[in-house]
């Protein structure tokens, strides 16, 4: 269980920071939050999909076909893929909204495991100032939450335009079975390619068609993840798998 909690100085002035070592703390994950700048390095990787989370849309990776089970998380917790999404290279960081829409607060995860009171990197300097590490995380989510607008940008757009669809999914797990996963969504492209002029040319102009173009090629890889489910020989979920619709990370 998590418990995060605002990093500070009067907190955290003494602890210092491990390496992350292993992905165990994602192995349960089977989607995960993309940000907009990740697509063009997920887009031959995993699929890129929709779900409907708390009456919004949020863009997620795919990442395994049964719910609590990721498919590149190996039993030792090594990331067995070439690329690791950037909401778990941001762990144990997070940023938190402070009460104002524009303004957010870094917090940690003081359950993760990578805090320490010897070892690895200090957080602050002994005068209470940021050390390299804190400063070198707090740059990287920082620059993880200005992607993140643009991918709620791309949700807000695609719901207005009324563009999102159910996308039926029907994946063979073994020579004669197959199975069903619901809750995802996909970007119609039907509707996309009879939108009219002026909708479509906002969306090439703001850069959210490239997203949706690299959507649409990722799909390619949901075939892939019923193959590494059979080579890793996990069990094949025996009813339609529902993804949840209340999925938080």
């Amino acid at each position: 269980m998590s418990e995060i909690f605002p990093v500070s100085a009067e907190r955290h002035g003494k602890k210092t920071l491990l390496p992350l070592s292993s992905y165990a703390f994602a192995a349960k994950q089977n989607l995960v939050p993309l940000v907009a700048s990740e697509f063009s390095s997920v887009i031959h990787r995993f699929p890129i999909v929709f779900i409907k989370s708390q009456e919004e849309y949020g863009v997620f990776a795919l990442l395994g076909l049964t719910q609590g089970q990721n498919l590149f998380v190996d039993p030792a917790g090594r990331w067995v893929s070439d690329y690791v999404p950037a909401t778990f290279r941001r762990y144990p960081f997070v940023f938190a909204s402070s009460g104002d829409s524009e303004k957010y607060v870094l917090c940690i995860d003081e359950k993760s495991g990578l805090l320490a009171d010897t070892g690895g990197e200090p957080l602050f300097t002994a005068e209470g100032e940021k050390a390299p590490a804190l400063e070198k995380a707090m740059s990287f989510v920082t620059e993880y939450q200005k992607s993140a607008l643009m991918s709620k940008k791309l949700c807000d757009t695609l719901t207005e335009y009324e563009l999102l669809a159910p996308l039926a999914l029907q994946l063979q797990t073994d020579k004669d079975k197959a199975v069903k996963i619901e809750g995802l969504v996909r970007v119609d492209e039907q509707k996309l390619n009879t939108l009219e002029s002026e909708k479509f040319m906002h969306l090439r102009n703001t850069g959210l068609l490239a997203l949706i173009y690299a959507h649409f090629f990722s799909l390619a890889n949901l075939q892939g993840l019923a193959n590494r489910m059979k080579a890793a020989k996990m069990p094949r979920p025996e009813k339609k798998i529902a993804i949840p619709n209340d999925f938080t990370f």
